[in-house]
């Protein structure tokens, strides 16, 4: 580090400014939460953000509550500008002028919620975008910049996207592209829907991003749909006794542990909305539990069926993998599924891109595996090509 001997008190308190200056406007630091007067909008299922602003004013603010895992009191906020409205003072959270009309993503999961909105076309750039699975999205490729993975970006590629937002998103800390992007005055949101554990609530962001949009009621209406869907989907099932409830075994072994998710995440919740039971249900502690893999072949033989195996092809190969479980009985009955139907030529899965937008299909698919004899319902209630029904009719899932 170079030592300012040379330069006058005034230069180096010029500097000192300068990097004050930076550190206000990069919200990493913990923004002020500001005493807006109304909640324009607070989610039904999500409980990861809301939108405010003051009663009297045209703009509004998305704050976004725990943007990563386990955090209890970080949140960021975004102003959204409208008719010349400036943010109120000591607000230390992003500012966006008007609506959002050039859009960066970092997460796959980001195009579906676009694209439910129909509003796909306004992505610019991306990070891995080879890996989409979306139709609309994959129609321009050619003309979305690939900005590269948040852990090693490429900034000449985002600023020359001209993006007017970057969506982002943390694991266990803030991304790594928030600092830079405060430095060089680039917006961005935390897009949280993978932290929700209801499945409805994953789907719900939408809304935040309808406002960033300047479309939020064609975002309520979109959400409404679903939600509708989904609650036909709960009702097929309602009549189903606590005697009728298929137990589920998840994953596949990473390593020497297997991680399962714990009882109050999504997808048990999913599970528990099926009428079925997950093997793991009574453990509600932590997002993810390591298992020792004699704990799994425990919880795998007291399980009617098994979801979610991933990197086999087929039956032989999963028995030529894991031979240890060949006389578990969903295994020896056929009923193991892989959630891979729909993989794009690069091996980008949808499964984990429009799942949380359509929790509704996914549901769909559950009920399909665990009551069989339910097909015919969902069928006629459009969950289905009309062409096929049953197994063959999952959306995201496929029989091994």
């Amino acid at each position: 580090m170079r030592i300012f001997t040379k330069y006058s008190s005034l230069l180096v308190a010029s500097v000192l400014l300068l990097v004050a200056f930076i550190l206000s406007g990069c919200s990493c630091c913990s923004p002020v939460q500001n005493d807006f007067d109304t909640v324009f909008y607070k989610p039904s299922s999500a409980g990861g953000f809301e939108i405010v602003g003051n009663r009297n004013d045209s703009s509004r603010v998305i704050r976004v509550f725990s943007p990563w895992q386990q955090t209890d009191s970080s949140f960021r906020e975004i102003f959204l500008a409208k008719n010349g409205e400036n943010p109120p003072k000591g607000f230390r959270g992003c500012v966006l002028e008007g609506a959002a009309r050039r859009i960066a993503v970092t997460s796959t999961s980001h195009i579906a919620l676009l694209d439910l909105l129909g509003a796909a076309d306004r992505i610019v750039a991306a990070s891995g975008k080879r890996f989409a699975f979306c139709d609309s999205f994959r129609e321009r490729l050619d003309s979305v910049t690939e900005i590269g993975p948040d852990y090693s970006p490429d900034y000449e590629a985002l600023i020359s996207s001209r993006a007017d937002i970057v969506l982002l998103y943390g694991i266990s800390s803030e991304s790594p592209l928030e600092r830079k992007l405060s430095v060089l005055g680039i917006p961005y949101i935390y897009i949280g829907e993978y932290l929700e554990t209801s499945p409805l609530g994953r789907s719900e962001w939408v809304v935040a991003l309808g406002e960033l949009l300047g479309m939020r009621e064609a975002a309520q209406s979109v959400f409404s749909e679903v939600e509708r869907k989904y609650s036909s989907v709960c009702r097929v099932v309602a009549g189903q006794s606590p005697k009728n409830r298929p137990r589920v075994m998840l994953n596949s072994p990473f390593g020497d542990s297997w991680f399962l998710p714990s009882g109050r995440g999504f997808f048990p919740r999913m599970i528990e909305d099926a009428a079925g039971e997950y093997v793991l249900g009574d453990c509600l502690e932590g997002t993810s539990v390591p298992v020792s893999l004699e704990k799994a072949f425990s919880l795998a033989s007291s399980a009617d069926c098994w979801l979610n195996v991933s990197g086999v092809a087929s039956m032989e190969q999963f028995l030529s993998d894991y031979p240890v479980f060949a006389q578990v009985p969903c295994v020896s009955s056929g009923r193991v599924f892989a959630n891979d139907k729909r993989l794009n030529p690069f091996g980008g899965n949808d499964f984990w891109e429009s799942s949380a937008a359509r929790p509704d299909l996914l549901l769909a698919d559950l009920v399909r595996i665990l009551h069989p004899s339910l097909s015919p319902a969902l069928d006629s209630l459009g969950f289905s090509s009309g062409q096929s029904s049953g197994f063959s009719a999952l959306y995201y899932y496929r029989k091994l």
